[in-house]
């Protein structure tokens, strides 16, 4: 969400910043603020193979306000809450094509700064979300009330996305339309929106609170450079899914980036690979080599130096073990840097240079590190599969 709006300028030279106030993961029944819209239906249910476990949208948006309401005293000070939930949202209608749902122009209204979004799974969910933060920053949908741009464009607003990887429809979903960009300025200039002019922490105060280990000059990460494609597949599926090796799938898209491609790890070796609609790659993510993935297109990447490349001695175990929170920890130890160089780089660039021919050192004593060289999932046969054009409706 953060890449998509960081994009966007607001009236020709402002950006607006994103911030994560905080997370709450429910575990709980008992803790999950949808609990009485949820569960109520299900109490004297036994057959639980025939249950459809979906979530009116608009009636979550109501018990998240009363929840909100009763619980503002403990929570993060914040401006606006995302519950993101992998119930079947559906419409007032009923409609089942429904993955999120939020208010127009009520930022800042405590009681209606909620929207609720289907985890679909990896930048899919990211999308959603940044569609129902526009709704909330004042934008409607493209081709509603602005006549101008038509729902067609794809764009962020759209009131349905499509499944195209080819051409500006896939790159403009990560835009604002000219309309949105209009219907969030207007915004901007009402007394509706004094919640998002509140004075900003200084730099210096920041960097006060950052970890020791990422003081100093460095750029923040993109979320594919802190994901792998195999982690991006354990989030959109499930945990033993990981990265397509096959590339018959890749190929099917004009570009890799726009399409990610799964394995199930649990069916035979035959099985076909697996992906969604509309299931693009995180921004970031590496496409070739010295390329990455960025709005979909696989292009240069600007700060990979062939000079200073090192590799990591079991990248399956550096990439894809630890979050990047545990990384970055890790990282400062010099036996772990020596064996996670490359993951180990994008965190602590002040450490490469001591550390940058430790694989060197390595394979010429052949000592392998305790248990740091697990043996690696095998490259997986796969089979053609057709992919139908559906679209997502918002």
């Amino acid at each position: 969400m953060k890449a998509i709006y960081s994009q966007q300028l607001f009236f020709g030279k402002h950006q607006l910043e994103l911030r994560l106030a905080g997370t709450l993961v429910i575990e709980k029944e008992d803790d999950c603020p949808l609990k009485h819209t949820i569960f109520k239906d299900y109490d004297n249910t036994t057959d639980t193979n025939s249950l459809t476990l979906s979530l009116d949208s608009l009636r979550a948006i109501g018990a998240l306000s009363s929840w909100r309401a009763l619980h503002l005293d403990v929570l993060p000070r914040h401006d606006h809450i995302i519950f993101l939930t992998k119930f079947d949202l559906l419409s007032p209608n009923g409609a089942s094509s429904t993955q999120g749902m939020g208010f127009v122009g009520k930022m800042c209204d405590k009681s209606e700064s909620i929207s609720v979004v289907e985890d679909i799974g990896a930048l899919t969910t990211a999308a959603i979300a940044s569609h129902e933060l526009g709704h909330s920053l004042g934008a409607y949908h493209d081709g509603e009330i602005d006549k101008t741009c038509s729902s067609r464009g794809n764009f962020l607003m759209a009131p349905s996305a499509s499944t195209a990887t080819s051409g500006k429809l896939f790159e403009n979903g990560f835009k604002l339309s000219e309309c949105s960009l209009k219907f969030i300025e207007k915004f901007m200039e009402t007394i509706e929106s004094a919640c998002l002019t509140a004075k900003a922490v200084s730099p210096g105060k920041r960097d006060m609170r950052r970890s020791p280990f990422t003081q100093g000059k460095h750029r923040k990460l993109w979320p594919g450079e802190q994901f792998g494609a195999t982690r991006q597949c354990q989030i959109a599926f499930a945990p033993h899914y990981g990265d397509c090796l096959n590339k018959q799938y890749k190929n099917l898209s004009p570009d890799p980036c726009r399409r990610l491609w799964c394995k199930n790890r649990m069916e035979n070796r035959f099985a076909p690979c697996e992906t969604k609609s509309y299931l693009p790659l995180m921004d970031g993510t590496e496409c070739g080599l010295g390329k990455w993935c960025l709005r979909g297109n696989c292009i240069k990447n600007e700060f990979y130096d062939p000079d200073q490349e090192c590799q990591d001695l079991n990248e399956n175990y550096c990439r894809e073990r630890y979050t990047p929170a545990q990384m970055k920890i890790y990282c400062v130890r010099k036996s772990f840097a020596e064996i996670c160089c490359k993951q180990c780089k994008k965190y602590n660039h002040y450490l490469i240079e001591k550390y940058r021919n430790a694989e060197k050192r390595f394979r010429k004593q052949k000592i392998p590190p305790r248990n740091i060289f697990q043996k690696p999932i095998e490259n997986l046969g796969i089979k053609d599969i057709s992919l139908n054009s559906t679209d997502i409706d918002y």
